[in-house]
């Protein structure tokens, strides 16, 4: 027997700083290129998988680097707004907008992976839309 249909792809999750985090000083000076990407990107990425499942997207982190935060995590089709996306040189970030705010994911090649999330996503939020009219 299986289960639904789950499309997976290797990436990596921006896993956002605190509003009032402040990057300290011997960091700058030991590790500049840390500090320096944690400016700019505003936040660490953490590899994983990303998976579109039937009522969700879901995000596993893999490996063995213990972030402090959420092993996993999913946000329901019904909860999100609209997907955005930007190519990089070698990667594409994913932008989930959603009622809790922005996730960001980057992942490479992944322009067909973008198309059905926003297929699945927009079916998602139309069957919960008539789930929610019936009386």
């Amino acid at each position: 027997m299986t289960g639904p249909k789950t499309y997976t792809i290797p990436a990596a999750w921006l896993t956002p700083l605190p509003a009032d985090y402040k990057i300290p000083f011997w960091r700058w000076i030991l590790l500049p290129a840390s500090a320096w990407m944690l400016h700019r990107n505003g936040g660490q990425w953490v590899g994983g998988e990303f998976s579109i499942r039937s009522s969700d997207v879901h995000f596993a982190r893999k490996g063995l680097i213990k972030t402090g935060k959420p092993a996993e995590w999913s946000i329901p089709f019904a909860r999100i707004h609209s997907i955005g996306s930007k190519k990089g040189i070698a990667s594409e970030i994913i932008e989930i907008h959603h009622t809790d705010g922005k996730t960001k994911i980057m992942s490479v090649r992944a322009e067909e992976f973008i198309e059905l999330l926003r297929a699945s996503v927009s079916m998602g939020r139309s069957v919960a839309n008539q789930d929610a009219s019936r009386p």
